[in-house]
């Protein structure tokens, strides 16, 4: 890459690129997780790029999942807990260290109580 300043357009160029075989899918998530966890800023526009529709494979939505834990802020954190919810057995059972993140930046999600 030349420059920082070309960060963006890549970001949007790989999220744009999703929209394809699922295998092409899983190349480009696990590029995008690697990427979301030094430079997290880069896919907060793309945020629902990341949800998970019932009809993607497992290894999909675990990439996902992946990803939206590491795009959780403190603003953007009553979203992804709510993408969570949805995907709750899995996200707990595969990604206990995304749990733990977000019970600790104390976001509340419904009547469950909030862990310190």
């Amino acid at each position: 890459m030349k420059s920082k300043e070309d960060y963006p357009a890549i970001a949007k160029a790989l999220v744009r690129s999703l929209h394809g075989p699922k295998e092409v899918q899983y190349a480009l998530l696990s590029n995008i997780s690697t990427l979301s966890k030094n430079h997290p800023g880069l896919f907060d526009p793309y945020l629902h790029s990341f949800y998970c529709f019932a009809n993607d494979p497992l290894y999909i939505k675990l990439v996902k999942l992946n990803i939206l834990g590491n795009l959780a802020t403190e603003t953007s954190s009553p979203t992804i807990l709510r993408e969570f919810q949805v995907n709750w057995v899995v996200f707990i059972i595969i990604s206990p260290l995304h749990h733990e993140r977000c019970m600790r930046e104390k976001m509340s999600f419904g009547s469950a109580p909030v862990l310190s």
